[in-house]
């Protein structure tokens, strides 16, 4: 055997199995997980890259040199069988513990380089890059997940290589060598216990403190998230309503185009700067006189000019004030009636009693992403379009997103007003992961003094528990060397105490075995005569026996053959039942159905009636209203007719004041043309009249055909309601059957199921009779070809006896080695 061979596969076994699954495939897919989360851009791989590099080398470091003190024992063994050179009871004693230890040295080190690595890697690409806190969240929840995934891992794959070795014989050699007390610390089982439980400990209240800090970082997010909510929401109806009122005042300016009127208005609105009048794009009237262009920069960009049109501009920067105004108004009759208003006096009316954190803030942009009021005036009329962090804040609404603002890492939140505004959130992510990192540090302290805590009660404990092993692990080290005179004086009540009275029992029955066996050696000797003449007659009673079962096994394959076509007929009664409890439950489910779909329809058919029964009544209450309005008609013709004859009255009065004037002469010209003008106008009321009069007769006559047109919508309906409340009774009547009908079907499928159990429970019974006659056939086969074995071993037996007696000597000489006295 290959020794040196051997142990580099070992070694690689092991490295594959201990740090393989860690390094190759969770480091990677930790860090993949984190760039996922963190969104790290390909262009920024050097966040992961160059801390990477980091942490691989002092990782690797670390691992050779651990890996060195783990081998050193198997290194030592190897060498020395390659060589054919002795190996020291103390080394053999070193390996052996360091086979029962590696398990756990394995985990520890994992643990450590785990840890160090994400430690150095978090402080490096902090440092280095800035990487926040919750994306380091996501570094470690993956980092965890893979340590406990390698762990777990490790723990079944590196004792399984150890066993594999084991059982091919390779550590055969120190299988033997015993020893009272360990070399090693790992040559005891309480620092393995306790450092196995300690590694779940540790990463159990790692995983916690993790998973906790995530969580309760989710959670402030979801809560900042409401609060940022509720407050957008307020502010987006604040802005909404300030547009509104801001629109109101123009159309009052509309409604009075007056100075006075923009004068009140800007006396009452403090927030406008002034009010103006535009026509073509120029101001014709303003409130303080103000002709700066301002105005007309501000609506410079309204092309178009549309009767309906509301408007709100993009804000302007004045630069002799360094001011930024927009402007807010409406387009009526091609006229622009807008209110000025500084950006800065806005913000304070907007947001000046908007509190987001200690330091974050709000702003405000149009629907397309530009700008409209941000504390930080040179943000003003940029596009959230040409920022990255822009981009995602426009396409995503209520949610929160992550980007760099000022060389400062910042969340956001972004939602809408009703008038279609972009209310944005903004807060460093300092302020926010402030909480987050001190429940961190209060977690992780809590934690580690927690694991201290526990590792040291854990120690005490099973070290209480096991240190009677060690007394015990001595006695049986002299037992093994043949010394039966020693025994142990500890009484516990646990399973060390019992293995303790076992090792006590045992000795002392072997102590009485040993001189009990001496005294049956010399019994035996003599005993295998007789036992040779007892074999001889058991032969000839075992040849009488193998003929009578090789009858009793015909008989049993025959019932076999017959239990086995019931069994078959009964399985198939029971498929043709099961086949016909599938349909009658297909059946029920369409009865069930069609029993809904009636429901649904007669309430349908009900909700038809109550509305033909409104109809009725709304047609009953026109019908009504129509008899007012033809009486109204026949009044007005009436009134129709008084007009006419006061026209004629006045057409004779202006006749006989043409006369009176001709008389006068000249004096009467003027009281003529007044008499011909009053002529003319009784002739023009006539005619109007006579209109009148003509359209009242057609309103009536529309109006009584109207009427009867009612009247017989109202008769229609009637039937109408008759009908579908006829038809209501159907659908109920067969609904009730349908109901019946359930029953039954649900009361024949019980009764079938009842059939199918019984069915079943033959089936079952027939079934077992079937095994249990096949199992009889194959114990008589059994018996029948023991029968045959028994009278073969009969006869070697009595051949053997003869060898007993020697043996018997043997053994006496074999027992002589323990010592009982």
């Amino acid at each position: 055997m290959d020794y040196i061979k051997l142990y580099r596969r070992f070694y690689l076994d092991m490295l594959i199995h201990g740090n393989a699954l860690s390094g190759l495939i969770g480091a990677p897919l930790t860090v993949l997980f984190f760039v996922w989360k963190s969104e790290i851009s390909i262009s920024n791989l050097q966040i992961v890259i160059v801390p990477g590099i980091i942490v691989f080398v002092i990782v690797t470091v670390m691992t050779y040199y651990w890996y060195q003190f783990i081998f050193a024992p198997f290194r030592w063994y190897f060498t020395a069988k390659a060589k054919g050179t002795s190996f020291s009871e103390k080394h053999a004693l070193i390996l052996k513990e360091r086979l029962s230890g590696t398990t756990v040295m394995f985990s520890l080190g994992l643990i450590a380089q785990w840890v160090i690595g994400l430690a150095i890697f978090s402080i490096t690409s902090a440092l280095l890059y800035g990487i926040s806190f919750d994306q380091l969240l996501y570094l470690w929840f993956g980092g965890i997940l893979s340590i406990a995934v390698s762990i777990i891992f490790g723990s079944y794959f590196i004792p399984k290589t150890i066993n594999k070795l084991t059982q091919e014989g390779v550590f055969d050699d120190v299988r033997d060598v015993i020893s009272g007390k360990p070399v090693t610390a790992f040559g005891s089982l309480i620092p393995i216990i306790t450092g196995s439980a300690s590694i779940v400990n540790v990463l159990l209240v790692i995983m916690l403190v993790t998973f906790g800090i995530m969580l309760s970082h989710s959670y402030m997010q979801k809560m900042f998230a409401n609060n940022i909510d509720t407050i957008a929401k307020q502010t987006g109806q604040k802005l909404d309503s300030f547009i509104e009122y801001t629109k109101n005042d123009c159309r009052m300016i509309a409604t009075f185009p007056e100075r006075n009127t923009i004068n009140s208005i800007l006396a009452l609105r403090k927030v406008y700067t002034d009010c103006a009048i535009l026509d073509n794009g120029n101001v014709i009237l303003s409130g303080k006189n103000r002709y700066d262009g301002i105005f007309e920069k501000a609506v410079g960009t309204l092309k178009t000019f549309d009767d309906t049109t509301s408007f709100i501009t993009k804000a302007v920067v004045l630069e002799k004030e360094k001011r930024a105004y927009f402007a807010v108004g409406d387009i009526i009759n091609g006229k622009i009636y807008a209110a000025l208003i500084p950006v800065d006096l806005f913000n304070e009316f907007i947001l000046k009693n908007v509190v987001i954190g200690k330091s974050g803030y709000m702003f405000i942009a149009y629907d397309d992403g530009v700008v409209m009021a941000h504390p930080h005036q040179d943000i003003i009329n940029d596009s959230l379009l040409q920022h990255d962090w822009g981009k995602k804040l426009f396409e995503n609404h209520n949610t929160f997103i992550s980007y760099r603002f000022n060389n400062e890492d910042t969340y956001a939140y972004c939602t809408k007003s009703n008038l279609g505004f972009l209310l944005i959130a903004s807060i460093p992510k300092s302020e926010m992961n402030e909480y987050s990192k001190l429940l961190a540090l209060l977690s992780l302290g809590v934690g580690l003094f927690w694991c201290a805590v526990a590792t040291i009660i854990l120690y005490r404990n099973i070290r209480r528990h096991l240190e009677p092993l060690k007394a015990t692990r001595e006695v049986l080290s002299k037992v093994a060397q043949g010394d039966l005179t020693q025994n142990l004086a500890i009484i516990k009540g646990d399973e060390v105490g019992i293995v303790s009275a076992a090792v006590n029992k045992l000795v002392n029955e072997l102590r009485g075995a040993i001189a009990h066996i001496i005294q049956i050696a010399d019994e035996l000797a003599s005993s295998s005569t007789q036992m040779s003449q007892a074999i001889t007659s058991f032969t000839d009673n075992v040849q009488s026996e193998a003929s009578t079962v090789e009858e009793i096994s015909a008989t049993i394959e025959e019932i076999s053959a017959g239990m086995e076509n019931v069994a078959k007929r009964a399985d198939s009664q029971n498929q043709s039942l099961a086949t016909l409890i599938n349909l009658l439950k297909n059946l029920s489910q369409t009865i069930e159905t069609v029993a809904d779909t009636m429901n649904t329809s007669v309430k349908q058919v009900e909700m038809i009636a109550e509305r033909s029964q409104e109809g009725s009544q709304s047609l009953n209450q026109m019908n009504a209203t129509m008899q007012v309005l033809s009486k109204s008609s026949e009044d007005m013709k009436n009134i129709v007719k008084i007009i006419n004859d006061i026209s004629e009255q006045i057409n004779l009065l202006s006749l006989n004041a043409a006369i009176e004037a001709a008389r006068a002469g000249d004096f009467g010209r003027g009281f003529a043309v007044v008499a011909d003008e009053i002529s003319k106008l009784a002739e023009q009321t006539a005619i109007s009249i006579k209109e009148i009069d003509g359209l009242i007769k057609q309103n009536s006559t529309e109006m009584l055909k109207g009427t009867q047109n009612i009247t017989q919508a109202i008769t229609n309906i009637g039937f109408i309601i008759s009908g579908v409340r006829d038809i209501s009774s159907r659908i109920e009547h067969v609904a009730s059957d349908m109901k019946e009908q359930l029953a039954i079907n649900t009361k024949v499928q019980g009764m079938i199921t009842d059939v199918q159990a019984g069915s079943e429970e033959i089936k079952n019974a027939t079934e077992e009779q079937r095994v249990a006659i096949m199992e009889i056939s194959r114990s008589i086969s059994t018996i029948n070809e023991l029968s045959q074995n028994n009278a073969g071993a009969a006869e070697e037996m009595s051949a053997n006896a003869t060898g007993v007696e020697k043996l018997a000597v043997s053994l006496k000489e074999m027992i002589s080695f323990f010592k009982t006295v």
